[in-house]
């Protein structure tokens, strides 16, 4: 064959060449065919029959669930930060106050044995409890109480699994503990949360943390 600038694909024969693409669409059909059933059964019903199969009511932290309005353990988690969120932005959320909803939240959830919930239930009330003590150090910050600081980055830090995306937690922790110069170097360390890390740290050069 001499080239004349055509691949070798476009010097195929045309006949050739709609064989090949008609064998070539039936094998990804007939994947695509054997995939979307794959899908269909054993995830898509898969899933819609774990979602059936759980009930709220019968869980240990029913009351939980009812005073967020929440029926699965991730609506549980979501509706619990949308409440949260409201406070904290306001600079109402308060730990000593009994009647607000995280800490009623919280107070339900650390009474309540782990190993009586569903594997799901567990890691949304790792998570949200992580998130009641994580923004308890910023309260803790306001009341001008370095104790109470102290006290909630470590068990905020405990909370953490080693692969959690917030960073912030132990930035918090390492300039509540009055070390800077570990702080700067964590800094250098991450990528998410960055903006914030240094603003925390700035704020705690100049005094205002």
């Amino acid at each position: 064959y001499e080239n004349n600038g055509f691949s070798a694909r476009e010097r195929l024969p045309v006949q050739v060449r709609s064989t090949a693409h008609r064998k070539i669409e039936s094998m990804i059909w007939l994947y695509f065919r054997i995939l979307m059933e794959f899908w269909n059964y054993d995830i898509v019903f898969g899933m819609e029959s774990k979602l059936e199969q759980f009930n709220y009511e019968s869980s240990p932290i029913k009351e939980v669930y009812e005073l967020l309005g929440a029926n699965t353990p991730l609506g549980l988690h979501n509706k619990y930060v949308e409440e949260e969120q409201k406070l904290f932005i306001s600079h109402e959320w308060d730990y000593d106050n009994p009647e607000q909803i995280q800490n009623k939240v919280k107070d339900a959830l650390e009474a309540v044995k782990p190993s009586l919930l569903t594997e799901e239930e567990q890691e949304w009330r790792q998570e949200i409890l992580w998130f009641w003590y994580h923004h308890a150090i910023s309260c803790a910050i306001w009341k001008k109480d370095r104790e109470k600081a102290i006290e909630y980055s470590e068990k905020a830090l405990s909370l953490q699994d080693k692969d959690h995306p917030n960073k912030i937690t132990r930035i918090l922790n390492l300039l509540v503990n009055e070390k800077l110069d570990e702080a700067e170097e964590f800094l250098k360390t991450i990528e998410t949360d960055r903006d914030t890390a240094e603003a925390l740290i700035e704020s705690y050069k100049n005094g205002k943390l």
